[in-house]
């Protein structure tokens, strides 16, 4: 214990003895003891149920989203200028282009293109942020089919759905949204998915590290 901390216990402790040296005739100390600790047995009790009630407070009221069609400052149904207006040209593009120099499915550089070659030419768009990314898929219409963010150190670097984000347990996402629509596990990875609410989230390790919002894309 600090000299200063011990100084001031001492203090409190003669205060209380001065005080009831002079006010124990006056006063019934015996009831202001009684209901002293009385409070204090209730003050414990409610603080108790608080912590109790804290912890389990998302598996006793689970969040009720509604059918989510925005993420990350976009929305389902965007076109592609209009993603295009809100978070700029994509640094990167997805490819299937499996008889090209890329093979199977290849990322490329919006800035390395082959010559007569847009963004606008592939279905899938990707944003880079610092240790993660977003991805933009279109569908056949042209439009806005699905948003995911991927995490790569799972730091929380998305978005949360319904408070579940990168780097949440998945006993923390099913005590948050509720047993899941489906789940897969293929090799290392686990799919989950909410389809009433149209969501899916990736896991590794039993933890979250890709969210999305829409259909799976084809890619």
């Amino acid at each position: 214990m600090e000299l200063g901390t011990a100084v001031f216990l001492s203090s409190i402790a003669v205060s209380v003895v001065l005080l009831y040296g002079f006010t124990k005739d006056r006063w019934s100390w015996r009831r202001i003891i009684r209901r002293s600790v009385g409070g204090i047995f209730m003050l414990g009790a409610i603080g108790g149920v608080l912590i109790v009630a804290a912890q389990y407070w998302d598996q006793l009221f689970p969040v009720r989203l509604s059918r989510q069609a925005e993420y990350a400052g976009l929305r389902l149904g965007m076109s592609r200028d209009e993603v295009k207006y809100v978070k700029g040209f994509p640094a990167n593009v997805v490819t299937d282009d499996k008889e090209g120099p890329w093979q199977d499915f290849g990322v490329l550089k919006s800035s390395e293109l082959p010559k007569g070659k847009t963004v606008n030419d592939y279905p899938l768009w990707s944003y880079e942020g610092y240790e993660h990314y977003l991805h933009v898929a279109f569908g056949n219409g042209k439009t806005v089919l699905s948003i995911a963010c991927f995490s790569k150190d799972r730091l929380y670097r998305c978005p949360a759905i319904g408070g579940v984000q990168d780097g949440s347990s998945e006993a923390e996402l099913v005590r948050k949204l509720g047993a899941p629509s489906k789940s897969q596990i293929k090799d290392t990875t686990k799919s989950v998915e909410y389809d009433d609410i149209g969501v899916e989230f990736k896991l590794e390790k039993e933890t979250v590290y890709r969210l999305l919002v829409g259909q799976t894309p084809l890619l």
